[in-house]
């Protein structure tokens, strides 16, 4: 920003794993030395942040700072008065993924150590018998399905095995709509937060979704597919998930 002032929301963890993430793309993109010495200082200090809110049960707690914004460890932080904190299963998994990155980004092989820690508490304490709860909060997990089962998947969280399940699951009919993946089925109280309108703000997500149910159709990764006739004019990278695309929405 031009006058200096920043903004994290008060959130402990949120965007941290992205901002790993998008420097180690830039650097496997384009083997830039010197970008990647640039920016080791931050992405360690980004790196280091993860692995100090990393509990000893092996997973992050989001503390929310209010609702919405500041309430929501999570993509979805534009749904009013709604929070989502405590041990969510989103930004673990991307902790996870972030804190392998910057192992390689950095050199440092402590960051991997801590990533292990974390996936195997996704995959044991997340995980509700068929699909990974969204969230514990207080002690009080959350067993509701949403398309947030993907970032286990794409993050190389999950195990094979409950990858598996969660893309049978996600391809019930139950889950979708004539255009595109449900924000979240079964309807529950939370859902009621989700109206129409922000409902085209989730989009992002649906574009998730989308591809992995066309990547569990044959999609392979690396692979640029198109989507049902629901989108028109969308292509997604199977394999590079951050590039969001444009689109048409039908009516």
């Amino acid at each position: 920003m031009e006058s200096g002032a920043v903004d994290d929301y008060g959130l402990n963890a949120d965007n941290t794993p992205l901002y790993i993430w998008a420097a180690w793309h830039h650097w496997q993109m384009h083997a830039d030395q010197a970008f990647r010495d640039n920016f080791q200082p931050s992405v360690r200090a980004a790196a280091d942040h993860l692995v100090r809110e990393t509990g000893p049960d092996g997973l992050l707690n989001g503390i929310p700072a209010g609702t919405a914004m500041k309430g929501i460890t999570s993509w979805r932080n534009i749904i009013p008065r709604y929070v989502l904190a405590g041990q969510v299963t989103e930004i673990n998994a991307l902790s996870a993924m972030a804190l392998r990155k910057a192992a390689g980004f950095c050199a440092d092989p402590e960051y991997a150590h801590t990533a292990d820690r974390i996936t195997e508490a996704v995959n044991s304490r997340l995980w509700n018998n068929d699909a990974y709860l969204l969230n514990i909060d207080h002690g009080i997990p959350n067993p509701q399905v949403t398309g947030d089962q993907v970032f286990p998947l794409f993050t190389g969280v999950a195990r094979e095995e409950q990858a598996q399940v969660v893309l049978q699951r996600l391809a019930r009919p139950d889950f979708w709509t004539p255009r595109a993946c449900a924000p979240c089925r079964p309807p529950t109280r939370r859902s009621a937060y989700l109206s129409p309108p922000l409902a085209v703000w989730l989009a992002a997500g649906n574009h998730i979704q989308s591809a992995f149910r066309n990547r569990s159709a044959g999609g392979h990764a690396g692979e640029i597919v198109e989507l049902d006739s629901g989108f028109a004019d969308i292509k997604i990278d199977c394999d590079f998930l951050p590039h969001f695309c444009l689109s048409k929405w039908g009516r």
